[in-house]
């Protein structure tokens, strides 16, 4: 029956699974991956296989019976990869190409197709027992048998199948040889091997008999001469391979039915005895075949270019793209057909072979005569199309371009590559290419380069950006500052399972992928040694790079492998002991957070997914107290929502209390609520303040899922992006909140073209103007007052194999501003790291930066130890940045990533580049979809969530701790106490009373870090600024530390600082102090006049009442913490 498909197809020992709607591809990644996380050896076997859903391919419309001379199908097909490639899903996509409903395979490399059943080709009348062969491209499959044909019907075109009938077949009865030549009868043969070596093919198939094959034989100078498989000839000086007699000869011969024709892998042989060969005619000027002097309607500038030798010891074909067998071929058809494919070069082979290309290849040369093209059109028996291993070209070429013997490049290659030789890969069929962990790599680390150097060279408009070897290491050398990737490069045509197999076609969003790609794949040494790869000749590395086809890049199974020599492109320093910092457990939790806020009170408040949470037992929302840790009762304060937050957005606002508002969510109303929390109480004893919500009295403008949130330098909210709920529609549009007077939504084209993969979009407040905006793998400058463009950015780059990843939700990286210091001079630099691609879904092993404000800026690439998507990355006090969390392969969103990173790596901005990243501690607990990391005031980092909803990974309820290398071993930390209050303006002076215990104020430094909120990804309001002080005074405190008064300059405005809170650090030789909060800048926006309403709490305008009662806290004890 027919099916309503949407998404690919995956199957699963036999059984095929469909998926439909808008995420069907997704739920189908899904239930595979699943599954092959439960068997990590599985592979599809048997007859399962992935193909077009709109075939009947779950099960065999018919096991037809087939006949040389009279085909079931009538149109032979040539297909991608030849019949050594051919698969069921290449012979069926063929045949709906060439626009037929019916696709058969036959002999485990032929392709047959046809709108109905001819020649009296029925079902079988022994069933599936004939249909014996496995598929040449993919052993798991069956394609048919000796006269038997696989046939698979489109769409449910046939209502019904032809009836065997019971008319006789008269069988063959003719035994005997011509004069001379004497029957030795049947021998076995194979095609890797044959007995008779020497092929004929200027006998047209179905005129095939004993007499046509053997005069054809002798006419060449042989004397042993053999008939197979009804249709085919073969010659020789002598038996060989180890031919012998067997039986199966019972094909009769296509062009006559009494005589026998050899079989399936059986020839019928003769043997010329007389004594002398006879005579070969001597063609006469008369006799000679001038095709072009009877072609008079050519196509304008075309003309006949002679009779060129094809496949000359034994290099391939001298034309390069080969079009499907057309039985009516004429010259002009096939001139017409190359034309359309954008070639210029036509030849024409066999006569029903149509070839094609821009140059002529492999060394080809014309032929002594031009008789030797003998062939006549299978269109038009009055032109000739070449013969056997003869080719009839035409072009339209003044002098037709004839390349010299490819080589592979060895010199001449740019900056400090080196050839090292042709390199063994992986075989197809060892690799295990169901499970995600293979990393879609053909060693480990490394990745299938199927984007940006993908090289289509099918007849569909799709990338075709055309490679060669100085292009490709070129490339790489002059971008180490953009694509420093690892060491090594690999080329090949068959890098990952001959990119034609169905397994992979699982894990890619364009299942037409075909034998004639090529790939570029990149990994380092040390992967070449860990899988024993060997160098074998260059001769067997000859697949031609389709950029430049006088170099070779690979072969079937093997890689051109080149490597860099010069000083490492990424190099990373890996931590032990105190150096790698620790993580520990910290309290078990009633709640996946969602969203997590560190409270100007010093509480962590968390919201979870409320009325879509799976235990269903939840307020949505908690308020966690550091310092009760040790009574999980009093740690956890239950807090209530109205509606679901579910994927929202959150930030700390700038108003005198330090309220929290979440915006967004599920479904409506969730999507358009807007939620409030004023923190208030002090650490050790319950607040009593809850979420305030009314959505019918203050709300969004459009509802929201998914979207991002910002404070502007004017104090008000940007709103940005989402979808409309639920898997629902784009909001592409902008708004502000409070929203001003007679303000709408602004539309915004970008973010409606590349919906879905631009939610929680980053944002940021420019030093000189301007808001930046990162979605997807876009990058623009908008007008602060106007939120209109005012510049696009370089696209940002994905993985040096795909230029189609993404770095927002749901391909999702992590983000940051590097940390700013006085006098603020410096470009603002931001970095993404992280994300995924589409198709096979492997995250990306990179961290980008960019600084949008200077001109002709463009991104920096750094490649991170390990790959990662749904990450987590938190600005730490001495201004570096904690990496962690999340996965190594997929998309965000429930049960869509596996592979977990349990690692932490520590990016330090401060060294040079790409020496940037030291490896750390690594975790016990997965980490994935909804995980969250803050920053705490005592410079830990908090860590909790993992809220995948599937069978392979734990719903993640504890919570953990990251201590970073600063404060392991016991180190005592420095004490801090703001002595003027905590509200300060711009260019404002801070007093603080320092403790230090390790250093001098030489080598201190302080910090301010913006007040965070986190979900997905995204830590909205993040920053981190080390401002200018000064100290005066110095004496020895009470506890032997060494006191000293010292003064802060707060920013300059609001383009370098946004108004809001932040927590001060000071650091005594590395080691941070606690924060203590402050706010800076005030409320412009008179966000504490908003929402005026009774169920809302207004904090009002005027300075700060002190945080919650806790005007400087100095070093609170942990008390067990």
């Amino acid at each position: 029956m027919a099916r309503n498909f949407c998404g690919d197809l995956i199957c699963d020992h036999g059984t095929f699974v469909f998926a439909s709607g808008p995420y069907g591809a997704e739920l189908v990644s899904f239930i595979h991956s699943f599954r092959c996380s439960l068997e990590p050896n599985y592979r599809t076997k048997g007859s399962c296989r992935v193909g077009n859903a709109l075939w009947e391919n779950a099960d065999l419309l018919s096991i037809s019976s087939d006949n040389v001379g009279a085909r079931t199908l009538t149109t032979t097909a040539a297909t991608a990869g030849g019949n050594g490639a051919l698969t069921v899903e290449i012979c069926e996509s063929t045949c709906q190409s060439l626009g037929y409903v019916l696709a058969g395979v036959e002999y485990s490399g032929e392709c047959y197709c046809g709108n109905n059943f001819y020649n009296g080709g029925a079902p079988a009348s022994d069933g599936e027992a004939g249909c014996n062969m496995p598929c040449n491209g993919n052993s798991s499959e069956t394609c048919g048998g000796p006269g038997r044909l696989s046939v698979y019907d489109f769409k449910n075109a046939m209502a019904s199948l032809p009836t065997v009938t019971t008319t006789s077949i008269s069988a063959p009865t003719y035994t005997g040889a011509p004069t001379g030549w004497k029957s030795l009868g049947c021998y076995n043969d194979t095609v890797g091997a044959r007995t008779l070596t020497t092929q004929i093919y200027s006998i047209a198939g179905n005129s095939m008999s004993v007499d046509a094959c053997l005069s054809a034989c002798i006419s060449g100078g042989y004397r042993f001469s053999g008939v197979e498989y009804g249709s085919e000839c073969y010659c020789d000086h002598q038996i060989s391979n180890y031919g012998a007699p067997a039986g199966g000869c019972t094909m009769a011969c296509a062009g006559n039915s009494t005589e026998f024709c050899g079989g399936s892998a059986a020839i019928n042989v003769y043997n010329y005895t007389a004594t002398t060969l006879p005579s070969t005619p001597t063609p006469t000027t008369s006799s000679a075949v001038v095709p072009s002097a009877t072609i008079t309607d050519l196509p304008k500038g075309w003309t006949y270019k002679g009779c060129w030798v094809d496949r000359a010891l034994g290099r391939g074909s001298i034309l390069a793209n080969n079009l499907p067998n057309d039985v009516n071929m004429t010259v002009e058809s096939c001139i017409n057909n190359c034309i359309s494919a954008g070639y210029n070069i036509a030849g024409m082979e066999y006569y029903t072979q149509c070839y094609c290309d821009s140059a002529i290849i492999n060394l080809g040369a014309l032929a002594s005569s031009d008789s030797q093209c003998n062939t006549a059109c299978g269109g038009n028996p009055t032109q000739m199309c070449g013969g056997g291993d003869r080719m009839s070209i035409y072009s339209n070429q003044t002098n037709v371009t004839v390349l010299s013997l490819p080589v592979a490049q060895n010199t001449s290659l740019p900056g400090n590559w080196k050839y090292m030789g042709c390199l063994t890969d992986l075989r197809s069929d060892d690799r295990n290419v169901c499970c995600m962990e293979r990393e879609a790599d053909f060693l480990a680390g490394m990745m299938l380069l199927k984007g940006l150097f993908l090289i289509r060279l099918a007849f569909r408009r799709t990338i075709r950006r055309r490679i060669s070897m100085d292009m490709v290491l070129g490339e790489w050398s002059i971008r180490m500052s953009a694509f420093p990737y690892l060491d090594i490069i690999f080329l090949s045509c068959d890098v990952f399972a001959a990119l034609r197999s169905d397994e992979y076609r699982i894990f890619t969003w364009n299942p037409t992928l075909n034998s004639t790609d090529i790939a570029i794949v990149c990994g380092d040494v040390q992967d070449v040694i860990n899988q024993g790869a060997t160098i074998v000749s260059d001769s067997q590395c000859t697949n031609l790079c389709s950029g430049n086809r006088t170099q070779y890049c690979g072969g079937p199974d093997l890689i051109s492998y080149y490597v860099w020599t010069g000083q490492p492109l990424d190099s990373w320093t890996f931590k032990t002991g105190n150096s790698a910092g620790s993580y520990q457990f910290l309290i078990g939790g009633p709640i996946i957070p969602l969203v997590s806020t560190v409270g100007i009170n010093n509480k962590i408040s968390f919201l979870e997914k409320f009325g879509t949470e799976p235990a269903n037992n939840s307020t949505g929302a908690y308020e966690l107290d550091l310092t009760l840790i040790s009574n999980y009762t009093a740690a956890w304060r239950p807090m209530h929502v109205k509606t679901d937050v579910f994927c929202s957005a959150g930030l700390v606002l700038p108003d005198r209390l330090g309220r929290q508002i979440n915006i967004g969510g599920w479904a409506l109303p969730s999507t358009i609520g807007l939620r409030f929390y004023t923190p208030d109480g002090a650490p050790g004893k319950w607040s009593t303040n809850d979420w305030e919500e009314n959505y019918e009295e203050v709300g969004l403008q459009t509802g929201r899922w998914y979207p991002s949130a910002m404070t502007m330098a004017n104090g008000s909210i940007l709103v940005v992006g989402g979808e409309v709920g639920s898997n629902g529609a784009a909001i592409p549009s902008l708004e502000i909140i409070p929203r001003p007077a007679g303000a709408g939504v602004l539309y915004c084209d970008y973010l409606a073209r590349t919906d879905p993969y631009n939610l929680y979009p980053y944002l940021i407040v420019l030093p000189t103007g301007g808001i930046f905006i990162a979605y997807y793998n876009e990058a623009r400058i908008l007008d602060e007052v106007t939120l209109a463009t005012k510049k696009v950015l370089p696209n940002i780059p994905a993985a040096v194999n795909n230029f189609l990843g993404g770095r927002t939700y749901p391909m999702e990286g992590t983000a940051v501003v590097m940390p700013q210091s006085a006098p603020y001079t410096d470009p603002l630099t931001f970095m993404v790291c992280g994300g995924s691609t589409p198709g096979p879904e492997i995250a990306l092993d990179n961290c980008v930066s960019l600084q949008p404000e200077v001109a002709g800026a463009n991104w920096t690439i750094e490649r991170m130890p390990s790959k990662r998507v749904i990450s987590s990355m938190v600005a730490l006090p001495d201004g570096t940045f904690l990496i962690l969390n999340g996965a190594q392969q997929g998309f965000a969103g429930f049960g869509l990533a596996t592979s977990p990173n349990h690692n932490a790596v520590l990016y330090d901005p401060t060294k040079p580049l790409h020496n940037r990243m030291s490896v750390l501690a690594n975790t016990t607990i997965d980490r994935l979809y909804h995980n969250e990391a803050v920053l705490l005031p005592d410079g830990r980092v908090l860590v909790t969530g993992s809220d995948p909803e599937d069978l392979r990974f734990t719903q993640e309820y504890r919570v953990e701790v990251f201590i970073p290398p600063y404060l392991m071993g016991g180190v005592k930390q420095p004490n801090v106490t703001l002595t003027n209050g905590d509200d300060f303006g711009y260019s404002d002076t801070i007093t603080i009373s320092v403790i230090l215990y390790h250093g001098s104020t030489s080598s201190m430094r302080v910090s301010l870090m913006t007040a965070v909120s986190a979900t997905h990804g995204n830590s909205f309001g993040q920053r981190t600024y080390f401002p200018s002080f000064s100290c005066t005074g110095s004496s020895t405190a009470a506890d032997g530390g060494t006191k000293t008064t010292c003064t802060v300059q707060t920013p300059p405005n609001a383009h370098v600082y946004q108004p809001g809170w932040a927590m001060l650090y000071v650091l005594d030789n590395g080691t941070p102090s606690w924060g203590q909060w402050l706010r800076i800048g005030g409320d412009p926006g008179k966000i504490g006049l908003w929402p005026n309403f009774p169920d809302f709490t207004l904090p009002g305008m005027g300075p700060t009442p002190g945080a919650g009662g806790v005007k400087s806290q100095g070093n609170l004890t942990r008390r067990g913490v």
